[in-house]
């Protein structure tokens, strides 16, 4: 399959045991795909080229000004972030359960979720994430 990226309800599968998605033109992997690289024996990501995931940092050669691959994502990090994605809405949803009706009636904005945020996940929180947060919040809280 030829797809840029990939339908979320991928972790509807069961009882797979390989799945191979080299070379898919994939830009990015919902969420819920976690739960299959957790109960797939044998997934096989390479060769994608993730450009819908933030820029990496930390990854620049200064002499080349060049990252190692498309957007700087090895496999092995476009995983991390994929899990970091996870926590990040765990977290949101999280507040929103918790803190909603304060967004919803103007009691706290958007920089009060962000530090909610940034409390929440500190060891997976980045600024490239900024902009998934304006997007969940903005679409949550405008309905």
């Amino acid at each position: 399959m030829n797809m840029h990226i990939f339908f979320r309800n991928i972790d509807m599968m069961a009882n797979l045991e390989s799945l191979n998605l080299k070379k898919n033109q994939l830009r990015a992997l919902p969420v819920e795909f976690v739960s299959v690289l957790e109960s797939v024996p044998s997934v096989v990501l390479d060769s994608n080229p993730w450009t819908d995931l933030p820029p990496r940092w930390g990854k620049l050669w200064t002499d080349r000004k060049a990252v190692d691959g498309p957007r700087g994502y090895a496999v092995p990090e476009a995983v991390d972030f994929l899990y970091g994605m996870q926590s990040f809405y765990d977290a949101a949803e999280g507040i929103w359960q918790e803190l909603g009706v304060f967004h919803y009636t103007n009691r706290l904005g958007f920089s009060d979720f962000i530090e909610e945020l940034r409390k929440r996940i500190p060891k997976t929180w980045h600024e490239g994430l900024v902009d998934y947060v304006k997007h969940i919040y903005f679409t949550v809280t405008h309905f």
